[in-house]
């Protein structure tokens, strides 16, 4: 059971980082911080998955 737990709290984790990620991306590239290149560079992830991210619609909770 314990382990159960341990799974879903470190999903949760995971999902808090991705959206993070998400929003700091979207508010550099809003605020002409950084190019997609710089951004995928920083933080080691390819320009599409830059791309991909601004072009989602945001979650709004």
């Amino acid at each position: 059971m314990c382990d159960v737990v341990e799974k879903i709290v470190n999903k949760g984790i995971e999902q808090g980082i991705e959206q993070g990620k998400e929003e700091i991306i979207r508010k550099m590239l809003d605020a002409n911080f950084a190019t997609e290149q710089q951004i995928a560079d920083l933080l080691k992830i390819s320009v599409s998955q830059v791309q991909k991210i601004a072009h989602r619609v945001p979650d709004m909770d």
